[in-house]
């Protein structure tokens, strides 16, 4: 059998880690602040949802396109959960945290923003619908304006 040699591998070569070992550090404070306050949070939230004429009955049905507000991502987060939703996420630093505690809840970020990848955002999202899942995204940016 012929040997495979590879060849050593110099530090200016290796890929510089995606966020630096401070952000990794608070990253998983505020993942595990987060997820503990959407679970202590969520059973005590009166929650309204409005649906359209002829819509699906619940949220088990697939495939469903919800949206909501950016206040409501906690709410959301929580009576979504499970369900293996599929949401648009920002490449940010705060969509890396946002993506990883909804995954906690059961959910898919697809990776993508209104302002960055938005094209291979929606790719995924429609995608997703295709395969029959149910996908969600805010209608109010980020960056405003509410509501």
């Amino acid at each position: 059998m012929p040997q495979v040699l590879t060849p050593a591998v110099s530090a200016e070569q290796k890929p510089a880690p995606r966020f630096t070992l401070r952000q990794r550090i608070v990253l998983r404070l505020i993942i595990f602040a987060g997820y503990i306050a959407i679970r202590i949070i969520g059973p005590t939230l009166r929650v309204s949802i409005s649906r359209e004429a002829g819509a699906q009955e619940t949220l088990d049905q697939r495939p469903l396109i919800a949206s909501f507000w950016h206040a409501c991502i906690i709410p959301a987060t929580y009576m979504c959960r499970g369900l293996g939703v599929r949401v648009m996420s920002s490449n940010s630093y705060d969509g890396e945290y946002m993506g990883r505690i909804i995954r906690k809840f059961g959910f898919v970020a697809v990776k993508g923003s209104s302002s960055r990848n938005a094209v291979r955002a929606l790719i995924g999202l429609r995608g997703a619908l295709a395969d029959g899942w149910t996908v969600a995204f805010t209608l109010d940016g980020p960056r405003g304006p509410r509501y």
